[in-house]
């Protein structure tokens, strides 16, 4: 006995009769609110709108019934929350936003759709990639009557932070007749991310 039903949906029913061999077979089926549901002979329900009806399976006098609920149908509109960049080498935690909230399917499946020469891993909702090129993932939702949400989403694979180990300053000699000094800094690892040295004075003497 289902408990819910989408508007403008349909569905097959199926009632047992007890015993087998009972001789009156003929199932007689009927809705108490036909603005909500029909059910035909056959046992097959089809909803309107949203609201709540009686559904009813008899033979003779001996019957079964259940409540059943039609609800309206809410579109899922947008996905956000997924981020545009990450680290190459890290693995993240998708953690979508489904909009509207209440929207009425919500169960999202993800799948790779552009690798783009990167290496890519996606185990339900936590993805793993290493590259430097954007990839593109999919949220799928699905539901009955044959309701497909798709949304893409493009991930840029940032070169991975590499921390700076060492700065080398060459030996200087001063002198009164240079009025000023141009250090040419060692930075080391040479592919460490930020090359940029920032100069202060220490102490000035005074």
């Amino acid at each position: 006995k289902p408990s819910f039903f989408m508007e403008y949906s349909n569905k097959l029913l199926h009632a047992v009769v007890t015993p087998s061999d009972t001789t009156h077979t003929r199932i007689n089926w009927s809705s108490s609110n036909k603005d909500v549901a029909i059910v035909n002979d056959s046992g097959e329900i089809y909803t309107y709108i949203s609201g709540t009806t009686t559904i009813r399976a008899s033979i003779d006098d001996v019957f079964d019934e259940f409540e059943l609920t039609v609800k309206k149908f809410i579109n899922v509109s947008n996905i956000s929350g997924i981020p545009t960049s990450m680290e190459s080498g890290e693995s993240i935690t998708l953690h979508p936003v489904i909009s509207p909230p209440n929207a009425t399917h919500q169960n999202i499946v993800w799948s790779i759709i552009d690798k783009n020469g990167n290496y890519v891993d996606l185990q339900g909702n936590v993805l793993t990639a290493r590259g430097s090129e954007y990839i593109v993932i999919r949220a799928t939702i699905t539901g009955e009557n044959g309701y497909v949400y798709l949304q893409n989403f493009n991930i840029m694979i940032n070169k991975a932070f590499v921390p700076v180990t060492d700065i080398t300053i060459p030996k200087f000699y001063t002198t009164e007749n240079i009025p000023f000094y141009l250090f040419d800094t060692t930075v080391k690892p040479t592919g460490a991310t930020n090359q940029t040295v920032t100069w202060s004075i220490a102490n000035d003497g005074g």
